[in-house]
């Protein structure tokens, strides 16, 4: 795992088309901007956890 240290407005780059930018951090949480193609699916790691237990209700 790559940790990085990152100030408010700098960017981290996922190779050419995914960038993510620390848009505001204070009170212990960071809130992130995420700009990446349209084909791609960016979800939080809990919403993950939730659309598998659901589909697997689904079966």
């Amino acid at each position: 795992m790559l940790v990085l240290t990152r100030k408010r407005f700098e960017t981290i780059r996922i190779g050419d088309d995914i960038t993510i930018q620390v848009m505001q951090t204070g009170r212990g949480r960071v809130k992130l901007g995420i700009q990446a193609p349209a084909h791609l699916r960016v979800l939080r790691g809990e919403l993950e956890f939730v659309e598998g237990a659901l589909a697997g209700l689904a079966d």
